[in-house]
């Protein structure tokens, strides 16, 4: 094949793949950064409703020592916490009696029964023990950024409302590490908002998640999926998700803060274990996240590839057009959720995150866990 062909092949496929990436940056991102009607709490519900905050913890002692109260502390009228303890072996239990002689709606699920190991199947148990309709979920190491954000993503319930996304951030440490994990979920929650908001939810967080509790039970919970470590935060939705019955909220009281991972290990374990989950996703879902991932791939990575054909500028200037409207997108989608200081860093945050996700996608098909802690 003539070289002029093979140079005009490969920027053809540069220009489609830059014009199927746009497509999901305009129709799936940009939505989240107008101010809409459903952007932000502006649809709120004025009766403060009764919560049950549900926290499921396995040898937590030292995270629960550290963040519990400030779940317990929340300036809100009516709600409880549920601590499920589940086969804990440390002093996770003499904690919590400590909170509970402190806190009157605190109110601690003891799990030791050896028939119901495992997260989801403590969750459940949890989920039955919780008095309240409007359940919102939270880690053992994670604490809200503010005392509102009960009533922030509470009050965000209407009739047709079942669930509402919170945004699950990361403590800032410094150091490289740091600000990729920071920068990864913050890119989940651009991503996973945007589907939501345009009536397509995939995905909540646990560590900030809210749903009602006559859902959980109608559509029986975990079952279809009790047998893996993870789902509880994205199989669940995908199973009850509508197109009107999903509400995201990016206001600054309703997120939380998660201790992140110090080593590169331990952060590949959390994301592997994550990524478990994804053969299991509906059909659309797994093309549509599959074909951002591969158009993010061949425009962030393969550009240098450009400089073996006579044509290259042409690629040049795609790459440079898209990297500014990602770069300016990105940006203002960090602002909504409040981590405007990782955009100056989002272009090469990004092409390390592409490279990790290259490397865990391949490791993923040797990988395997059977414990959630």
């Amino acid at each position: 094949m003539h070289s002029l062909d093979v140079s005009l092949i490969f920027f053809s496929i540069y220009a489609i793949v830059a014009f199927v990436y746009l497509i999901f940056l305009f129709y799936f991102i940009v939505p989240l950064i107008r101010k809409t009607k459903n952007n932000s709490a502006q649809h709120v519900n004025i009766v403060e409703e009764g919560v049950s905050v549900i926290v499921v913890a396995k040898n937590e002692a030292k995270n629960l020592s550290l963040h519990l109260r400030k779940v317990l502390e929340q300036d809100y009228p009516n709600f409880e916490v549920v601590v499920a303890s589940d086969h804990s072996n440390d002093n996770t239990l003499e904690v919590l009696r400590e909170f509970e002689r402190e806190f009157k709606n605190l109110r601690i699920l003891d799990i030791q029964d050896w028939h119901s190991e495992g997260k989801k199947a403590a969750l459940t148990r949890a989920v039955f023990y919780a008095q309240n309709e409007i359940l919102l979920f939270t880690d053992a190491d994670c604490e809200p950024s503010s005392n509102q954000w009960i009533r922030s993503m509470s009050r965000l319930y209407q009739d047709r409302i079942d669930f509402v996304l919170g945004y699950g951030g990361y403590a800032k440490t410094g150091g490289l590490l740091n600000a990729l994990v920071r920068f990864d979920a913050a890119q989940i929650a651009a991503l996973s908002f945007g589907f939501a908001k345009a009536g397509m939810a995939y995905m909540g967080v646990g560590r900030n998640l809210s749903y009602r509790k006559s859902l959980f039970i109608n559509s029986k919970g975990f079952t279809e999926h009790l047998h893996l470590l993870s789902g509880d935060d994205d199989l669940f939705v995908q199973a009850n998700a509508t197109k009107g019955n999903v509400i995201i909220n990016t206001e600054l009281e309703s997120k939380t803060i998660s201790i992140p991972k110090k080593t590169v290990i331990s952060w590949w374990k959390q994301k592997l274990r994550h990524q478990s989950t994804v053969k299991l996703y509906q059909p659309k879902f797994k093309f549509l996240l599959g074909l951002y991932t591969a158009s993010k791939f061949i425009l962030f990575l393969l550009w240098p590839l450009s400089f073996l054909f006579s044509n290259y500028i042409f690629v040049l200037i795609s790459f440079g057009v898209v990297l500014l409207l990602h770069f300016i997108i990105f940006r203002k989608t960090l602002c909504l959720i409040h981590e405007k200081g990782l955009s100056l860093w989002n272009p090469f945050l990004e092409v390390l995150l592409l490279l990790n996700t290259l490397f865990l996608s391949v490791f993923s098909l040797f990988y395997r866990s059977n414990k959630w802690k």
